[in-house]
């Protein structure tokens, strides 16, 4: 069996999530595969970066990694994931999962965290996304 053949392909890729009118969240991807395999699902297989939002239009995060996976309300973040704020400073892991419904982040793997005046190692992580 070769390799699965995707519905769609998108490059340069650009999305907005809004709530009650105000955006929140976008993403950016050089290239977007859709899937359908039991359900629908995509690929960004060449580097994402989220950008999230206040509700008034000031920066909250930013996310940026080298490899998405989206299903449903999960995305499966991994390689090189970088997530900085002005609030919690700049996290560095291999991988991440985002729940967008729940608002939380997770990995089992090794965290870094620095901040302006300390810097916190450990092993997994789980966080509300803001």
């Amino acid at each position: 069996m070769g390799e699965k053949v995707p519905l769609a392909i998108t490059k340069n890729f650009i999305s907005l999530f809004s709530d009650s009118g105000k955006v929140i969240l976008q993403i950016e991807a050089p290239l977007r595969k859709d899937y359908l395999d039991n359900e629908f699902y995509s690929e960004l297989p060449e580097g994402i970066k989220l950008t999230f939002f206040d509700g008034n239009g000031k920066v909250l995060a930013h996310l940026t990694a080298d490899y998405a996976l989206i299903r449903g309300s999960g995305m499966f973040i991994q390689g090189n994931v970088k997530m900085n704020s002005d609030k919690n400073g700049l996290l560095t892991t291999e991988s991440l999962v985002w729940n967008s419904e729940k608002k939380e982040i997770t990995t089992i793997d090794a965290v870094t965290i620095r901040q302006e005046r300390k810097v916190i190692i450990g092993q997994g992580l789980w966080a509300k996304q803001d």
